[in-house]
């Protein structure tokens, strides 16, 4: 290999305004190459959840493997199945019931967040769940086994939404309400996702707006990243800095 070979002399472009693009579809490359894939699909909810790579400041643009991974699921998309959702809001309501069934009047709240909660699922998305409840055990471990019961009880429920081509996967969290007083990194991003299906005294939807209060005190952003994200609790950081999310 000589000293001035092309491989010696590599040209790093990450930073050229040129080709700040290149590694994505643009939303000119959308409405023209994409065109016909469009219609009956929300453009804001796409450009929310796949349009967030960026290297200059400058123009965004869209994951392409999320893009062609979305346009090859169309059926799936919320936009082309009602259905589907009605079959998640009745799955939602025998869940609550469950959780009735079990937890009786310790049950607090249930909430539901992530892509369900976003109102975004897919048919086998997972069910992620907070549920708050007074006498739970200590230990996750045997709070995850309690859960069985509300599995036990929903079995009816779960097997309609088979029917109905539902195959999600139920991911609960269970805390006290002194858990929740106390706060949780688990509640960032339901400030933004939560749907309360139950709340008894309206503590889980005070929690989350005391959290959000302190988000906008705080400045703090969901900066989204294609289909992911992260938070940017305090955009004026220093070194040094230090702040709390959940006060007394």
């Amino acid at each position: 290999m000589r000293l001035f070979s092309g491989l010696n002399n590599l040209r790093d472009v990450t930073l050229d305004p040129r080709y700040s693009a290149v590694c994505g579809y643009t939303e000119a490359d959308l409405d023209t190459v994409f065109a016909p894939e469009l219609p009956g699909l929300d453009r804001d909810e796409i450009r929310r959840w796949y349009n967030g790579y960026n290297w200059l400041g400058g123009e965004k643009v869209y994951n392409p493997f999320d893009i062609l991974l979305l346009f090859s699921s169309v059926p799936h998309f919320p936009a082309y199945n009602p259905r589907m959702h009605a079959a998640y809001d009745r799955l939602l309501a025998d869940l609550v019931a469950a959780c009735k069934g079990r937890y009786g009047a310790g049950l607090r709240a249930v909430a539901v967040y992530g892509s369900v909660g976003r109102g975004l699922p897919r048919p086998d998305s997972d069910v992620d769940l907070l549920i708050v409840a007074e006498g739970l055990a200590d230990r996750h471990v045997l709070r995850v086994r309690d859960f069985r019961a509300v599995e036990a009880l929903l079995a009816p429920g779960l097997d309609a939404a088979a029917a109905s081509g539902l195959h999600p996967d139920l991911s609960p969290v269970m805390m006290t309400p002194a858990e929740l007083e106390r706060g949780s990194m688990l509640l960032l991003d339901m400030t933004e996702d939560a749907r309360i299906l139950f709340d008894a005294d309206g503590g889980l939807g005070r929690a989350l707006d005391r959290l959000r209060g302190r988000l906008r005190e705080l400045g703090s952003r969901r900066v989204w990243l294609g289909n992911a994200w992260y938070w940017d609790l305090k955009p004026d950081y220093r070194p040094g800095d230090v702040f709390d999310l959940f006060t007394p």
